[in-house]
């Protein structure tokens, strides 16, 4: 995205809060005069966001030796596959490249075993079948981020400005899915 105005300071962070050395993906941290205040009339979530003057974006990225910054994704829709971490945006772009792909979004969902998987979300233009993007997702990642199963769909959820509403996506899974162990997964 760039490198940050000269007024702002950026750090990333872990999850336990330590700052990151360059290339280190975690959590973007900004701060500066013209980072917002809070939250207009709710302390509670401006007390979450802002800590010590640095705001929690929520987005996962890293910041290169020139102090170029780099978004990965958001935390809250990494996914954990056996400790090993899966970006959702990384899968969606290699998607979005073929031919037969008009939109892509994919999600993580329980899995008994694994502890997350990734499920993707499909709105095709041209012929194509789950065999056909599975083999080549494989050809183009690790196995651990190769999504379990492809839904197709007509259109995908989204917001007022055309935001892909991911948790929309994951219910739909998790009711076309199915309970297992008492947790919606399988």
């Amino acid at each position: 995205v760039g490198i940050a105005f000269p007024s702002l300071e950026v750090k990333i962070i872990d999850k336990e809060g330590k700052t990151l050395s360059r290339n280190q993906v975690g959590e973007i941290l900004i701060k500066g005069p013209s980072v917002m205040k809070g939250y207009y009339r709710r302390k509670e979530e401006t007390e979450k966001a802002i800590l010590d003057g640095w705001l929690h974006t929520g987005d996962l990225g890293k910041v290169d030796e020139k102090g170029y910054i780099y978004i990965i994704g958001r935390a809250k829709d990494m996914i954990n596959v056996r400790g090993l971490n899966v970006y959702p945006k990384e899968i969606e772009e290699l998607l979005y490249k073929h031919p037969n792909v008009k939109e892509a979004s994919v999600v993580g969902i329980h899995h008994r075993r694994k502890g997350e998987v990734p499920l993707a979300f499909i709105v095709p233009q041209g012929e194509v079948n789950q065999r056909q993007l599975i083999k080549y997702l494989r050809v183009n990642l690790a196995s651990y981020k190769v999504p379990l199963k492809i839904f197709f769909k007509e259109s995908l959820p989204k917001n007022l400005t055309g935001k892909i509403l991911k948790r929309e996506l994951r219910k739909e899974a998790d009711a076309t899915l199915g309970d297992i162990n008492g947790k919606k997964s399988f």
